[in-house]
């Protein structure tokens, strides 16, 4: 779903979970990590700059945390201008 997003036209891409040790599903967030280093990986691959795809496993504090990532990053993709992938026929 990830590179799909970026395939579309996404300037940029958040992945958050549960922090380490808090999540319901046991190994959840671990395997989300894993995900999300592959991605990046294959981000990387095809031209995407690191800072286009961020993961964050945010503590259960009533959204706090997710708003602080969400503008932090909103930032960091709006530093990073428009994808290269959109240019090359993604749809934006």
């Amino acid at each position: 779903m990830v590179l799909k997003a970026f395939e579309l036209g996404a300037d940029g891409v958040i992945v958050c979970g549960c922090e380490k040790g808090s999540c319901h599903y046991s190994f959840g967030n671990e395997r989300q990590t894993e995900m999300y280093e592959t991605s990046r990986k294959l981000a990387g691959l095809i031209g995407l700059e690191p800072e286009r795809l961020r993961l964050d496993l945010l503590p259960s504090d009533g959204g706090q945390g997710l708003h602080k990532a969400i503008g932090e990053f909103l930032k960091q993709v709006t530093q990073a201008g428009p994808s290269p992938l959109r240019k090359s026929g993604g749809k934006g």
